[in-house]
């Protein structure tokens, strides 16, 4: 009688784990492959619940710090490649009339000034790092323009940064 538990178990966490996007009860079918086989050799209830808690158990143990690796790496965005280029000004940034937009590897993003100060068409910046997504716009007139291996960001050296918006 408990084969057929221990079986339905099987393939009840395996069409669950299947359904599903993310590893929910992968690991809920190895203790029950497990509990099946002690089940088939005749071992005691208890001893086939108690594998099937253990391998279950371990199975998470040991893929859960596999799954968090393998999800800890970052995929680069559009906006990660742009930080450290240096983008032009192509429409004028005023953030009362609601303009601005500047061209930075082959796109065109909206800008905004994050001191209100205008920016004419055609100034040359850099985009930088912004803690709240987004990335900041170093003028030229301030600051020096260079690419992302070579360049540091230090808002003392800037008389003006801008922000853009995402």
């Amino acid at each position: 009688m408990m084969n057929w538990i221990w079986l339905g178990a099987v393939v009840a966490f395996g069409v669950l784990e299947a359904a599903t996007a993310a590893l929910v009860s992968i690991w809920f079918v190895g203790g029950a492959a497990v509990a099946l086989l002690a089940s088939f050799l005749g071992a005691a209830l208890w001893l086939q619940i108690a594998l099937f808690l253990a391998v279950s158990v371990g199975i998470l143990a040991a893929v859960r710090p596999l799954i968090k690796r393998a999800n800890a790496k970052t995929v680069p965005t559009n906006l990660d490649r742009v930080i450290g280029c240096t983008a032009r000004v192509t429409e004028e940034i005023d953030n009362e009339a609601g303009t601005g937009a500047v061209y930075v590897e082959g796109k065109t993003w909206t800008a905004r000034s994050a001191d209100g100060t205008v920016l004419p068409a055609g100034s040359r910046v850099a985009a930088m790092p912004f803690p709240a997504g987004g990335f900041y716009l170093l003028s030229s007139d301030g600051c020096p323009i260079a690419h992302s291996e070579d360049f540091c960001f230090d808002p003392s050296r800037c008389k003006r940064f801008h922000s853009i918006s995402v």
